[in-house]
């Protein structure tokens, strides 16, 4: 084949797939591992699909009870404060409960 071909493109595709080099990669673990050592899994949450399901689930509750919040401020006002006071309450609770959560088992599991 003439060089002019080669040039343009026009080579055979055997030759063109021979002179490829395969490029080795690391995978992103083995990455993160040469660069922050083995604290990598440390770093990693314990149950993370559990852990976002009851994140979840605390974003879900909140939303309904602002939801139920405005339905009754349309009709009673003080009512909506004390749903409003009463989450607060709530909320604080569950806040330090997963607070306690993460730090007193889950951190023990990794």
């Amino acid at each position: 084949m003439s060089d002019y071909k080669k040039l343009m493109g026009y080579g055979n595709p055997k030759e063109i797939i021979k002179e490829r080099k395969k490029i080795k990669t690391k995978s992103l673990t083995e990455s993160l591992k040469a660069q922050f050592g083995d604290t990598l899994n440390e770093t990693l949450p314990a149950f993370p699909k559990e852990w976002k399901m009851l994140e979840k689930a605390c974003y879900d509750l909140e939303k309904a009870v602002k939801i139920l919040e405005k339905s009754v401020a349309r009709q009673d006002k003080s009512g909506s404060r004390t749903i409003s006071g009463l989450w607060k309450y709530t909320f604080n609770s569950i806040k330090k409960f997963k607070d306690l959560v993460s730090k007193e088992v889950l951190s023990k599991l990794q």
